[in-house]
């Protein structure tokens, strides 16, 4: 897409909204929503169904490098366990959030560890 993230997020929110499909953001796009320095260039979120539908609807187009979107089709609602929404935009559980920046390396992983220390651990301190 050609549009700024927040511009793409606000126009993803309306499209998914009109196809009665479930989404999540993750990735570094829901990392900024829980740690306050993360800065991103790519929306990275969870879609329940229907991706070429959104994609048209979107105005998407495939790139082999340099992509600032990307969709993930779950292989189980299991993303969608404990969604939070945090300035209207779903975002995938803390849980979730952790597991899929560990997977992009070190800004991923700071961001990761940030949300275990500031999100996570103190929860589960509070169920002792």
């Amino acid at each position: 897409t050609l549009l700024a993230p927040s511009e793409f997020e606000s126009r993803l929110k309306i499209a998914c909204n009109d196809l009665k499909v479930r989404y999540a953001l993750s990735g570094l796009a829901g990392a900024f929503r829980l740690a306050p320095f993360v800065r991103y260039h790519r929306v990275t979120f969870y879609l329940e169904d229907k991706v070429n539908e959104l994609v048209k609807k979107m105005k998407l187009n495939s790139v082999t490098s340099g992509e600032n979107v990307t969709i993930k089709t779950p292989f189980d609602d299991g993303v969608f366990y404990d969604l939070h929404c945090i300035g209207e935009m779903p975002v995938v559980s803390p849980i979730q959030l952790y597991l899929d920046l560990n997977l992009l390396g070190d800004r991923g992983k700071e961001a990761a560890d940030y949300i275990f220390k500031e999100v996570i651990e103190p929860r589960w301190k509070k169920k002792k």
